[in-house]
Formats: structure tokens, C-alpha cells, sequence
């Protein structure tokens, strides 16, 4: 917030400081902070799921394919009914679909589906990479058809409603890149095990430590490469050919700044790596050492 304050964002002042920031953590409306709220009702909301795929244990592609057509259906009511609707009067976090996990429900099904039948999920997925691959690519440009032309230019929808997650062509491209994504992962998995160059491993190693750091900061790389940007005035076709150096100078920012504050106490804090803690007696000696001294 200080940092929107310090480039002039008209949304942030000093003078509404305390209400912004307030706002801003109750609702989780900006700076990524959804996913903390999210991350909470996921704690609450998981136990349910579990015992779900234990009850029925010999209909979990039925959970599946209900929990996907319920997704569908309300991705449909949230871009198409939802938006013309008078949710005023609504508690926030109906209307605020951002933040209501039910909203992501699909997700989590998906996830504990492929978590009990990895093997199986992986083996089709590694049988037809090459479509789904061709397809992932296919889906990315449509993403841009469909953002640009059907969003913007026929329906007319604004910046927020065009962006939404909660669209039904999402939800099919979401499928199809957690999976090819999922792939990758297994695919980098069998490679390490194998041994991979101490620079790559090292590299590997660091980034891991800092990921969720990067996510949660990634919104002042962003800012930054934006800035550059509209100061530069460049053209359409330019910025185009840019993205690919805009993402890795995201990246390399975000990284940056998640690893200084994992290095320097106290800001590890920030990134979900303590580093250090105003009552912690360093001079204590850990539970581990305890227990392997009264072996």
C-alpha cells in the first residue's frame, strides 16, 4: 500500500490509510490476499472432502464429474446471472465470490482425485502429452480471443468481469493446464532423481524455499514492469514480443525480494519463513537434540 502511495495509484492515500488497510485484510480484495482467505477455508472445508471420498469409495469419478458440472454451473450463474443481479444487500461473502471457497470446489476435487489415482492420472497423461500439449497451446490462444473479443468486445464486459476466474472457458483451460503442469512435475521429478547439475539443483533448492514469497509479492514486480511500461509508450505489436522478458523479469524481481527477506531477519516473516522471533532463546537447545540425548 505505502508503495501504490508512492507512485500516485489514486486508490491509496495516506489519509484513508487505516480504512484501506483494514478493508484490504477482512476482504482479502487486494494484493493477492484472496488466496490467504481461501487457504483458510480449505482447512475448515478439507476434512468434508476427505470423508466424501471415503464414504463413497467406489464413486469417486462420479464425485468428479458431479463436482464438475456443479463448477460449470456456477461459473455460468456467476459470469451470466450473478452480474446482472442486485447483490447489494448481500453479505460479502456471497457476493464476493472471489473469497467463497465453494466457488472453487472443482479444484480441490480435482486435487484429491489425482492425488488417490496418480498413477493412473499420469500414465493417460503421459499416452497423450503431444495432444495435450497441442491443446494447452490452442486453449492459450483462445484465451486471448475470448478475453478480447467475447469479454470485451461483445458482451462488453469491464476490466474485473472480463479478468474473472469464475467463466466456464476457464474452468476447461484451468483442466488442461493443471494437468500439463502436473506432468512437468513428474516428468522434473524423475529427472532429479536421476542427478541434476549442482548449479540447476542449487537454483531448484532456493526457489522452492522462496516460492510462496514470490507469489505473495509478485504484484510489486508487476508494478514495476508495468510502470516501465506505460512510461515507455511502446507498441502493441513490441509489447507482444516483450511478454516472455516482462515474465522473467517478474520472476527475477519477485525472487529477489522474497530471498532478501528469507536472508534478513526479521522479514521472514512475510514470506512464510520465520527467521526470527522476539521471545526465541536461541541458546535453548532444539526438541531433536533433547530426545537424542536421552537415547
Amino acid at each position: 500500500m505505502i508503495l501504490m502511495i508512492l507512485v500516485g495509484n489514486p486508490n491509496y492515500s495516506l489519509n484513508s490509510f487505516g480504512s484501506k488497510y483494514f478493508t484490504i485484510v477482512m476482504h482479502g480484495s487486494s494484493f493477492y490476499l484472496y488466496y490467504m482467505l481461501l487457504v483458510m477455508q480449505l482447512y475448515l472445508l478439507f476434512p468434508v472432502i476427505v470423508y466424501i471420498f471415503q464414504r463413497f469409495t467406489n464413486f469417486h469419478s462420479l464425485i468428479l464429474s458431479i463436482s464438475f458440472i456443479i463448477q460449470l454451473l456456477t461459473d455460468f450463474w456467476v459470469k451470466f446471472g450473478m452480474s446482472q443481479t442486485d447483490t447489494s444487500s448481500w453479505p460479502y461473502w456471497f457476493k464476493a465470490v472471489s473469497i467463497n471457497i465453494f466457488a472453487y470446489q472443482f479444484y480441490i476435487f480435482f486435487g484429491v482425485y489425482t492425488w488417490l489415482y496418480h498413477k493412473k492420472v499420469y500414465a493417460f497423461l503421459d499416452k497423450h502429452i503431444k495432444k495435450l500439449v497441442t491443446l494447452a497451446i490452442l486453449m492459450a490462444f483462445g484465451m486471448i480471443i475470448y478475453y478480447r473479443v467475447w469479454n470485451q468486445q461483445y458482451l462488453k464486459l469491464d476490466s474485473d468481469h472480463a479478468l474473472s476466474l469464475h467463466q466456464p472457458y476457464i474452468v476447461c483451460y484451468d483442466i488442461v493446464m493443471l494437468s500439463l503442469i502436473f506432468w512437468i512435475g513428474k516428468k522434473y521429478a524423475e529427472r532429479q532423481a536421476r542427478g541434476l547439475p549442482n548449479w540447476l539443483q542449487s537454483l531448484m533448492d532456493r526457489a522452492v524455499k522462496v516460492s510462496f514469497g514470490m507469489y505473495l509479492n509478485q504484484t510489486i514486480g508487476l508494478l514495476i514492469v508495468s510502470t516501465i511500461l506505460h512510461t515507455l509508450s511502446l507498441p502493441n505489436w513490441l509489447l507482444v514480443v516483450l511478454i516472455p522478458v516482462g515474465w522473467l523479469v517478474v520472476v527475477l524481481i519477485s525472487f529477489t525480494l522474497a530471498w532478501t527477506c528469507y536472508k534478513v531477519p526479521p522479514f521472514g516473516f512475510l514470506i512464510g519463513r520465520p527467521n526470527w522471533h522476539p521471545f526465541k532463546n536461541r541458546n535453548l537447545p532444539s526438541i531433536k537434540n533433547i530426545l537424542i540425548s536421552k537415547e
